[in-house]
């Protein structure tokens, strides 16, 4: 029986910033098999809910779609009292000072509330119907919510303006409301309200 791992001949001007070389014996049928295998030394940090709150730890990619006012946050610390953690009948809670929030909601400017008026329609299909429609610069983030109601956080303010102002959108030939999100947005309540055709 053959093995199924083919090697390259390892050489000896390696370098040792490519990784630790270690020797693997594989027992086969026919006999013992040596293979040189290179490692990495360094394992990858995991990121913390704060790092990615601020942007750091994430890809380059991602680094470059994230706008110049969530950069201008990157000095951003905790201060005494913005955060609260309490246990209410044994689940944990935590609440944020306003100033947290104000900074939270200030990510959430390019959100927008999505619901289509016609029977529910999947999560792939809404987001490969609205990328064709909108076409954005940036990729986009989409959230399935209750009740129908989907929230798209688009990168990019003129995507978002794009959305928002060239309605009316059609998928299946019924309409796709697209509004603003904002913070007394509330999927139990009927969204919107009223609607102009």
């Amino acid at each position: 029986m053959a093995s199924s791992l083919e090697t390259a001949p390892v050489t000896e001007s390696r370098s040792a910033d490519d990784g630790e070389t270690k020797k693997v014996r594989f027992k086969e049928k026919d006999g013992d098999t040596d293979v040189e295998m290179v490692t990495d030394l360094e394992p990858q940090p995991k990121v913390s809910w704060k790092q990615m709150l601020l942007g750091k730890g994430v890809s380059d990619q991602e680094k470059g779609s994230r706008s110049s006012e969530a950069e201008c946050t990157e000095d951003f610390e905790f201060l005494e009292g913005d955060v609260k953690k309490t246990i209410f009948n044994g689940i944990p809670a935590i609440e944020f000072s306003n100033r947290i929030q104000q900074i939270l909601f200030k990510d959430m400017e390019t959100m927008m509330v999505l619901k289509w008026l016609g029977r529910y329609i999947g999560y792939d299909a809404l987001y490969n119907w609205t990328n064709s429609l909108w076409r954005p610069s940036k990729p986009f983030h989409l959230m399935d919510n209750v009740n129908g109601y989907f929230l798209a956080k688009l990168q990019c303010v003129e995507d978002y303006n794009t959305a928002l102002s060239q309605e009316p959108w059609t998928i299946y030939g019924q309409y796709l409301t697209v509004r603003p999100r904002k913070k007394s947005f509330n999927p139990k309540k009927p969204y919107p309200s009223m609607l102009l055709a």
